[in-house]
């Protein structure tokens, strides 16, 4: 499962009623938001949890978001507020079970409240070779509607380099996308990690 912290969305941007273009992803995902790979036990990922949700009933930036294989309850007359009955795959989370689990790199880096993640996990994606979200997203769709991923390659490329100002062409900008989740979307200049699949 995978877990995405709420600042990650621009919260500016609504998608329109019709056709699902790039430029629409780009616009909710604005950030370079890659994510990591990490094999945590379920303790750690209860920890992770409570920590997104410290601000809360407060504005919570990192609020998680989550993957449908993750369910929880935030219990908000404790202080801090804290997760229970915590479940992956229908199943109550396993305290010593080991899950892998996708995270911003921000919080698979240990950055700020995230500390004590690295010392308690083990990378299997780490964050040079992280792919980034809106490839994901934009893989996701080309496989739903059946498209040719090169055209939205071409496109993705040319909005993120006008958006960023760069020039050069799109092979600069962004590597092509993949069709399958599970493999690692790198730029030209990053290796792909053998761990998770890659070449």
């Amino acid at each position: 499962f995978a877990l995405l912290g709420g600042a990650a969305f621009s919260g500016k941007a609504t998608i329109p009623v019709g056709d699902l273009k790039v430029g629409d992803i780009f616009s909710c995902f604005p950030n370079d938001t890659r994510i990591m790979c990490l094999r945590m036990k379920g303790e750690v990922v209860i920890r992770v949890l409570n920590a997104m949700i410290k601000e809360m009933p407060a504005e919570a930036p990192s609020f998680p978001h989550c993957s449908g294989g993750l369910k929880f309850t935030i219990n908000l007359f404790k202080n801090p507020p804290q997760v229970e009955d915590v479940c992956v795959r229908g199943e109550p989370i396993g305290i010593n079970t080991e899950y892998v689990v996708g995270l911003e790199t921000f919080a698979g880096l240990g950055k700020a409240k995230y500390k004590f993640i690295p010392p308690n996990s083990t990378t299997l994606l780490d964050g040079e070779n992280a792919a980034q979200l809106v490839h994901w997203l934009i893989a996701f769709f080309l496989d739903k509607q059946g498209q040719k991923k090169e055209k939205a390659d071409a496109e993705a490329a040319a909005i993120l380099a006008k958006e960023r100002g760069l020039k050069g062409g799109a092979a600069d900008v962004m590597s092509p996308l993949t069709s399958n989740p599970d493999s690692a979307t790198t730029t030209k200049n990053e290796k792909t990690n053998p761990a998770v699949g890659g070449a």
